[in-house]
């Protein structure tokens, strides 16, 4: 995912967005996991988080027990 700069948050979204067509081409007949690096906080709420939490709401996402906060 883009890192957290201003001028990378249009990418991001453009990120998320192609996320979104796996997401929604593979849920009917796989279960998803998405894992990595995502350069956002479920915790904060910064412009990029909050965009990323409705990415997960959006979805129906659910976070893994061993979560841990590391903002």
């Amino acid at each position: 995912m883009p890192s957290a700069v201003i001028p990378g948050d249009e990418e991001y979204k453009d990120m998320l967005d192609q996320v979104t067509e796996m997401v929604e081409k593979y849920s009917p007949t796989h279960n998803i996991l998405i894992a990595g690096d995502m350069n956002a906080s479920i915790y904060r709420s910064r412009p990029r988080d909050i965009i990323f939490q409705d990415f997960i709401t959006e979805h129906s996402l659910k976070m893994c027990n061993t979560q841990k906060d590391t903002s």
